[in-house]
């Protein structure tokens, strides 16, 4: 390597040696004969060394490398983030006015989870229930989850709810039959709601905090949505028989025992109150 530098070196200063002599002669040249002098130019050729060639690189390159390194990490993470992201059969919509916390709900998805099908095809099955417990004493107006719920109402996909009695009233004074669906003639609350209480559902909460379904009613329900719409996943009719397929097998098997895993916090969390 030290040979190949000082090699560089000398032809270099070769370089610049024969550029002297030919300005040199040709300010000769022109001294003998100014009017007739047509000066001469002769191809110079630089030699540049590693170094030399590095730097010059660097200079006139550098942002295009660095927009090339930023270009593909941008790629990078929008393919690791396509590729980890999961695709659900089924959304179920928790609106409460007793408090739920995620626990719970992820708790309730796991159950879901045994009553659903593999929907999308990809060879597993997932539920998201999206949480959208909003406590009455708690302020609504504003808040995530109040947010979440307003999303949901515009979800095409969502057509199943777990609602608790309050939430329930509040969808019936301000909605009714505009949200509310009983063409399923379900058994509770004028054909358009399935009481959940006492059901395998209990243990998504029971097993967060002991009894804590004893203290507020819940049921499921199918929400009205227009079939001829469309939704960002194939076409709203197909979502709909989707979910009246989930209700019925809860429905025709509300008790089975449930065998898969739960969450169960540790005893140095603090106990949940509705």
């Amino acid at each position: 390597m030290a040979y190949n530098k000082k090699r560089d070196l000398v032809e270099e200063q070769r370089a610049r040696q024969r550029e002297l002599i030919e300005l040199k002669r040709q300010k000769e040249a022109f001294k003998e004969n100014p009017e007739e002098y047509e000066p001469t130019y002769n191809e110079v050729v630089f030699v540049q060394s590693r170094k030399s060639k590095w730097q010059n690189f660097w200079y006139y390159s550098k942002f295009t490398i660095i927009g090339c390194l930023l270009l593909a990490i941008i790629i990078g993470i929008g393919i690791s983030s396509c590729v980890g992201k999961v695709d659900y059969d089924m959304t179920v919509v928790l609106y409460t006015k007793t408090f739920v916390d995620n626990t719970m709900s992820q708790n309730l998805s796991s159950i879901l989870k045994e009553y659903c099908e593999d929907y999308n095809g990809d060879g597993e099955v997932n539920v998201l229930v999206v949480n959208c417990s909003i406590p009455s004493k708690l302020t609504q107006e504003g808040s995530d989850s109040t947010n979440r719920l307003l999303g949901q109402f515009q979800n095409e996909e969502a057509i199943c709810y777990i609602v608790d009695t309050e939430a329930y009233n509040d969808l019936n004074t301000n909605f009714g039959k505009d949200f509310l669906y009983d063409g399923m003639q379900l058994p509770d609350l004028d054909g358009v709601a399935f009481k959940l209480n006492g059901t395998v559902f209990d243990e998504a909460f029971n097993i967060v905090s002991d009894g804590y379904t004893n203290n507020f009613d819940y049921y499921l329900l199918r929400r009205h949505i227009g079939e001829n719409s469309t939704a960002n996943k194939g076409d709203v009719a197909e979502h709909v028989r989707n979910a009246e397929k989930l209700i019925r097998a809860i429905i025709a098997d509300p008790y089975f025992e449930f065998k898969g895993e739960l969450i169960v916090p540790s005893q140095t969390e603090s106990s949940v109150k509705p």
